[in-house]
């Protein structure tokens, strides 16, 4: 396995703790609305896995729980890597790791070590990247300037348009 695939396994793994919370959530959320007799300020979301419908809580339970997993261990194998083999991808994905593992804070100084890295200053993963952790932190204006730098730096239409949205997202949260 090649430098570049152990570090893009590694950040699909994380990008599974991105989205088990949301999920779990949602789901939760759109069973309680729907369920008949359920209260949510008198019920405990657990006592959705009871009953004919009970199945659907059970396995939205296993599904996040196991997505949470796959981030521990993208977690584990992004840092193994940076020890390993270290490059500027790695790094990158190191930053994203210790800034979903520690806090936005700390994975933006291990990103800000990266930006004089000439390979990665045509790679719109670098801004789209910081853009996340700014946008965390709350510094919007800064967020959407760096994601208007992923957009222009990106081959991919998909890419541009979901960094353009982020960018157009941070925007108006800040009027």
């Amino acid at each position: 396995m090649t430098q570049t695939s152990a570090a893009a396994r590694a950040r699909t793994l994380l990008a599974f703790g991105v989205v088990a919370g949301p999920i779990y959530v949602l789901v939760s959320l759109v069973q309680a609305l729907t369920r008949d007799g359920f209260d949510l300020t008198r019920h405990a979301w657990s006592l959705l896995s009871n009953g004919d419908l009970g199945w659907i809580q059970i396995t939205n339970l296993v599904v996040t729980g196991l997505m949470t997993v796959a981030f521990a261990v993208g977690l584990r194998r992004a840092l193994v890597l940076a020890h390993v083999s270290p490059s500027p991808v790695v790094e990158l994905n190191r930053a994203v790791a210790v800034g979903m593992a520690v806090g936005p804070a700390e994975g933006l100084e291990v990103l800000d070590a990266l930006a004089s890295e000439r390979a990665l200053q045509r790679d719109p993963q670098l801004p789209a990247v910081r853009g996340d952790l700014l946008a965390k932190l709350g510094r919007l204006d800064e967020a959407r300037h760096a994601f208007e730098r992923a957009a222009t730096l990106t081959r991919n239409e998909r890419e541009r348009t979901l960094f353009l949205d982020r960018a157009a997202a941070c925007e108006r949260l800040v009027r």
